[in-house]
């Protein structure tokens, strides 16, 4: 999805780190425009995109501007078991898929069309926030387009997270944390090794 620019509150914006690579808009009006080069568009151009791809998102996910919809694309360098980049999240080699989905049966995994040589098929975990979200003060709300800024807590240690799913890994609708629940902690130590930063979250009951 692009950026937003609002003729209301004059913010150009987006946020990072927000995928559903499972969503395919082959056959929607929107997906012709969307594949080109994002870009700013005025607010009610987006409200438009929004409003042609609410159908095909699935419902407990916000649709935001700078969202990326459909499988991950690009080139890697090399071979890999497991990958993290905080722009795309996490993507597992065909080697680990199995063990991934016996831990988390309930996680899409989505088909890569990464490119590389000797790349075995690769597979993102999409992780979606099943309305879950994290508990924050906001200033500069524009109720026009959505903006705002965050005050968050100094310490990461003192968030708190709402509305918890049922799911053993997630992301957020109003953050771009990646929470996964401690039995898939081991998988990822051993997988990302110092890649990984581990903080435990506070849940409100």
């Amino acid at each position: 999805m692009p950026s937003i620019d609002c003729p209301v509150c004059h913010h150009v914006w987006f946020r990072i780190g927000y995928a559903l690579p499972s969503v395919s808009l082959e056959g929607n009006p929107a997906d012709w425009r969307l594949q080109q080069r994002p870009f700013p568009v005025p607010l009610s151009t987006w409200l438009d995109f929004a409003e042609a791809i609410r159908p095909a998102v699935p419902a407990s996910e916000p649709v935001l501007p700078g969202m990326d919809l459909g499988p991950l694309q690009g080139l890697s360098h090399r071979p890999f078991r497991v990958t993290w980049n905080t722009v795309f999240g996490i993507v597992l080699s065909e080697e680990v898929r199995d063990e991934f989905a016996s831990l988390a049966p309930e996680i899409p995994l989505v088909r890569t069309n990464l490119e590389g040589d000797n790349l075995p098929p690769t597979y993102e975990i999409e992780f979606r926030s099943y309305g879950a979200e994290l508990i924050k003060e906001t200033t500069d709300h524009c109720d026009a387009c959505g903006y705002y800024q965050t005050v968050f807590p100094q310490d990461p240690k003192d968030y708190r997270i709402r509305n918890v799913p049922d799911a053993s890994l997630f992301t957020l609708r109003n953050g771009g944390l990646m929470i996964a629940h401690d039995r898939l902690i081991p998988f990822f130590e051993r997988e990302l090794g110092p890649k990984l930063k581990l903080t435990p979250i506070q849940v409100e009951m």
